[in-house]
């Protein structure tokens, strides 16, 4: 981004978790804070906190966009208070509590990118060790196998404990994560869904 605001012609603001950022983003589990550092009249404002039930640094960066597009620092009680009444549709990055486990439902048709950031979410969450049980991602066409393979990479390199594949391509994801560091006692591949749960 800071490539293309060198090169634009017009006003460019830059925000992100980077110190350099016009607008910083400093986040934890469930919340953050969006820095000003220059509100529209030149002075110095403090920012705005926000909460919010979606997990993970890429709904965090999502979320304080849509506070950047009012650079005039105005409405900032308002938008936390919208923001911590979102609520996760249904397979779509619910936290669930149960058991003491902690879960992280995303169990949509997602795409590499999207489950690379949930990767990074599930390491966010309290707990002593992360486990993945995943599948195949869908329609991702000729470069299927390869796309998954990285997502395997993606979760070892994230120090994932568990990683259990379930049909079709999902056994590259093990492939991958095994290629990453992940023990061979790590990681597992079952062709069918029934099969992981006799075990």
């Amino acid at each position: 981004m800071r490539g293309f605001a060198a090169v634009h012609r017009g006003p460019a603001v830059t925000f992100g978790f980077s110190e350099g950022a016009n607008y910083r983003i400093v986040s934890r589990l469930g919340c953050g804070r969006l820095e000003l550092p220059r509100v529209r009249e030149g002075r110095t404002g403090a920012g705005v906190a926000f909460k919010t039930k979606l997990p993970g640094r890429h709904n965090v960066l999502n979320l304080a966009l849509h506070r950047c597009g009012r650079r005039d620092g105005r409405r900032a009680a308002l938008f936390a208070q919208a923001v911590s009444s979102i609520e996760p549709t249904k397979m779509r990055g619910r936290v669930i509590e149960r058991d003491g486990f902690v879960i992280l439902d995303d169990c949509y048709n997602s795409n590499p990118a999207a489950a690379k950031a949930m990767i990074d979410a599930l390491r966010q969450l309290p707990g002593r060790s992360a486990w993945w049980p995943c599948s195949a991602r869908c329609e991702l066409g000729k470069q299927s196998a390869a796309l998954h393979r990285e997502v395997g990479r993606a979760a070892a390199e994230a120090g994932v404990a568990l990683i259990v594949g379930v049909g079709g391509d999902a056994k590259e994801i093990v492939a991958g994560a095994v290629e990453a560091g992940s023990p061979q006692a790590s990681v597992a591949f079952f062709v069918t869904a029934a099969e992981p749960a006799k075990r």
